[in-house]
């Protein structure tokens, strides 16, 4: 009972830090796709905006217009940690 116990809560902090971090991994990657090759800034705009300019444009698309996800996302994050903390406590009574 004792390694299932384990095996489950070391899976559990592992599939938590995963789901945690692809969300940012995604969001990263298209903040430096729009650092490099320009976004176009605002709504009925022509004009195209590059570098940290573009950078923090795309990242404050995503944090405006996925206000549930970014919640969602917060969550997990404290779920994963308060499970990473409970395993490392616990470790040597489990």
């Amino acid at each position: 009972m004792r390694a299932l116990k384990r095996t489950y809560l070391v899976f559990t902090s592992t599939a938590l830090w995963t789901i945690a971090a692809i969300p940012v991994i995604y969001v990263l990657r298209e903040c430096m796709n729009s650092y490099v090759n320009g976004t176009i800034h605002g709504f009925n705009s022509d004009v195209v905006i590059y570098g940290i300019e573009a950078f923090a444009d795309t990242l404050l698309f995503f944090l405006a217009f996925f206000v549930v996800i970014d919640v969602l996302w917060a969550i997990v994050v404290v779920l994963a940690i308060v499970t990473t903390v409970t395993t490392i406590r616990h470790w040597s009574t489990l």
